[in-house]
């Protein structure tokens, strides 16, 4: 399940993903109507240029923090999709895929495809 969602991170704290993934034994968690109060499997953040520094920032941090074991930044200009896992310190990239390149979830058995449909125009 890929959709877009508020994620309730604390009863401070909501972010708006791009993209959230539950895979399908979580789907349970997601509710219509209603902000996400659980970690999603994935999250996946689209850069440009008036959000990169958050999405690489504050937003990668409270995500972790919130324990989602994986996330993503694409961008559409340098045309790489980053792959993060959580680690004990935080995201670590995994992988950076350019358009020729196959994107792999770090966490989700099966989860691939190749980095140029990412970016179709």
């Amino acid at each position: 399940m890929l959709e877009w969602r508020s994620v309730k991170v604390s009863d401070y704290d909501v972010l708006q993903p791009d993209l959230v993934f539950f895979g399908p034994s979580r789907r349970h968690l997601v509710h219509p109507d209603q902000a996400i109060r659980s970690a999603p499997d994935l999250v996946v953040e689209i850069l440009s240029a008036s959000t990169e520094r958050i999405d690489r920032g504050r937003k990668m941090q409270a995500v972790a923090r919130f324990g989602v074991p994986e996330y993503w930044i694409v961008d559409p200009r340098a045309k790489t999709v980053e792959v993060y896992r959580l680690a004990h310190a935080g995201f670590a990239q995994v992988q950076k895929a350019g358009e020729v390149e196959v994107v792999r979830s770090a966490t989700i058995p099966g989860l691939e495809f190749a980095a140029a449909r990412a970016f179709v125009e």
